[in-house]
This record gives C-alpha cells, structure tokens and sequence, in this order.
C-alpha cells in the first residue's frame, strides 16, 4: 500500500514556491531593467507646456516606459532571387512589378507578395481590388516603407519600396540610447506650425531610413530608431529616438 509522507511533500511545497518566487521577482527586476521610466509629474508639465503653445495632447498618450532601441539594417526587395528581374524603375526610390494573383483576402496578398520573395512582419490594409502594406519589423514600424497593390484582369500590380530585415531590435537599459518622449515633445511644441490649435493624435515608436538612403541603388541600409507624432491637423513630425534629432515633417 502506498503512504504519502505528508511532511516532505509540505517542505518540497515550500521550497518549489520559494524558488518561483525568487524567479519571479528576478525576472520583473530584469524586465524592468530595460525601461527609464518618466515620472508623473514630468508628464504633467509637459502636457501643460504644450496646452500653453495651443497643443492638446493627453496624458495617456506619453508612454512613460522609455525603451532604448539599437539601428538595425535591412536590405533592398530588389536584391532577392524571387523578385521579377523585369521589374519597373518609377523613380529614383520606388518600382513596380507585376505578377499573377488575386486580393480578396489578407492570405491572398501575403501569397502574392510571397511570390515575388516578399515575405515577414507586415500590417495590411485591404481594399476592394487593392491593398497597401506598410513594413514592419519584430512589431516595429518602419516609417514611410510600403507598397500598393491593385488588381485588374488577374494581374496584381505590385508598387513601392520594401526591405527585408538583416538584424532585428535589441532593446537597451543604457540610459545614454535614450532620449526622454517628454523632451522630444518640446522640441515638437517648438517646430510644429498651425493655425488656432492643434492635438496631438497618435505617438508612434519605430524606424526611420533617411531620405538620401531610400534609393533603389542602395541594395543595404540602416534603419534609426524614430518617434512620429502625428497631429490633428494632417501633418507628422519625425524625430531620431537616439539623440533626439527633427529628422522631416509631412502632410
């Protein structure tokens, strides 16, 4: 007959418990450790400085977990063995191809892209007859990346500039990589231009490939991390997250 033996299975419990714990409480020190955390007060200031200049922005709209992100490289579509080597130069940045295929549905522009060696992270939004996909990396977007796709006749016409990711996001404590969301919002308040006033819309943490890189020629690029703000008024202000330089504006 089998007997437990209540007392060492009572001191297992506690010593299995004792060590989820102290694993527990290592990983959220860990996890911390990856963040500069902006104080509530120095979010409140700054919404207040931006109400003085006309700006409407809300509290929960500062992420006050402050990540560092590394530069990450990325490749040009062009480059890979799949791509139609007929493909169309339409400037000096952008191409089109086409190839055969429907777009009823997500899995059908995934296959389509999938076909010309276009694969990995992207967000799609689909239309009737079209879609247009924006670059992602590891959940990250990669600013002002897409491509539009139409259908006519079975025919999918593939239009843009694409990359595919060499490396992928590291995030840092090092405080040194990180430029505070507040003071770049200052800085914001400083540059933006509008008349009566203005919100600010939406934050976005991602990459940006500078203007003078985004050619078809340059088969192997950086990506730096960038903060887009967008505001009510149409326009978008990019900002280097790394040392917290005006990188453009757009309408």
């Amino acid at each position: 007959m089998f007997f437990i033996n209540w007392e060492k299975l009572k001191t297992f419990l506690i010593v299995l418990f004792a060590v989820l714990n102290v694993f527990l409480i290592a990983f959220t020190l860990v996890q911390n450790s990856k963040y500069s955390v902006i104080s509530d007060e120095t979010v409140s200031d700054t919404v207040k400085i931006l109400k003085s200049k006309n700006i409407n922005i809300s509290a929960d709209k500062i992420d006050r977990k402050q990540v560092g992100l590394n530069v990450i490289s990325l490749k040009n579509a062009v480059v890979s063995h799949k791509f139609p080597s007929g493909f169309t130069r339409e400037d000096e940045k952008t191409f089109s191809a086409e190839t055969s295929g429907s777009l009823n549905s997500e899995g059908d522009v995934k296959r389509v892209l999938s076909s010309v060696g276009i694969n990995g992270d992207t967000e799609i939004i689909l239309n009737e007859k079209s879609a247009v996909v924006n670059l992602k990396v590891s959940g990250f977007p990669v600013f002002d990346v897409s491509l539009t796709l139409t259908e006519q006749n079975g025919k999918v016409k593939i239009s843009g500039s694409w990359y595919s990711a060499e490396s992928k996001p590291k995030k840092s404590s090092d405080k040194s990589d990180i430029v505070s969301l507040t003071g770049i919002l200052i800085d914001f308040s400083n540059i933006a231009q509008f008349d009566g006033e203005i919100s600010v819309d939406r934050i976005e943490l991602g990459y940006y490939i500078s203007e003078s890189n985004r050619l078809l020629e340059r088969l192997n690029v950086t990506a730096a991390p960038c903060w887009k703000i967008s505001s009510s008024d149409g326009k978008c202000y990019y900002f280097n997250a790394r040392n917290g330089e005006f990188l453009k504006q757009t309408n």
